[in-house]
């Protein structure tokens, strides 16, 4: 009997744990940006635990994952949203230029944008003068972001965070807040598909 409980409580812990060694998913998007973890580990600066070592991202680093994780979680999160805010006011040693030189190495400045342009407009933070000009997106995507993040903020349900929510179309749940992840991703790539799509 103790032995059918184990292999059970293992089964159902087995399917509910994910973890990753020296990279993840949530940084990455699952591997749809070029992450340098082995630049980040060889940044991390050691720290203590209830008495264990371990290791914490530089704020940098740290700051790009919360952005990154945000555009996961459809960039209304309010946990998302408060980390940022958090790691922004905290750390004010922050180096802004290597964080912006890094989200446009990773091709995730345009997330970038939009995560702290939406935790500066909702939850609020000590954002300094010019860093969301310093990522260089263009006039149309930054109107574009700024009237989508009124948009769902004013007229649409947080419902529509839940990846539950919306209609199913082609097996996937399609809601309105899926338009800022779109406005906020890297075009180039699906319209190099497009034509080959046709063919």
């Amino acid at each position: 009997m103790s032995k059918r409980i184990k292999k059970t409580s293992f089964d159902k812990l087995n399917a509910c744990v994910e973890w990753e060694r020296f990279q993840h998913h949530d940084v990455s998007r699952n591997e749809t940006l070029p992450i340098d973890f082995k630049r980040i580990w060889s940044q991390t600066k050691e720290t203590t635990f209830f008495r264990q070592k371990v290791l914490v991202m530089s704020p940098e680093d740290m700051l790009l994952a919360a952005c990154i994780n945000n555009s996961r979680k459809r960039f209304f999160r309010l946990k998302s949203l408060c980390d940022i805010a958090e790691i922004i006011n905290y750390f004010k040693e922050l180096d802004w230029e290597v964080f912006i030189y890094n989200a446009k190495k990773y091709h995730c400045r345009y997330i970038v944008y939009t995560s702290l342009l939406v935790t500066s407009m909702t939850v609020g933070c000590n954002l300094p003068k010019g860093v969301l000009n310093q990522l260089d997106v263009g006039s149309f995507r930054r109107i574009l972001i700024y009237l989508v993040i009124k948009y769902l903020s004013h007229r649409v349900s947080l419902n529509c965070l839940l990846p539950s929510s919306g209609r199913i179309i082609w097996g996937k749940n399609i809601n309105p807040a899926l338009l800022l992840n779109f406005i906020a991703s890297n075009w180039l790539p699906f319209f190099r598909a497009v034509p080959s799509a046709r063919a």
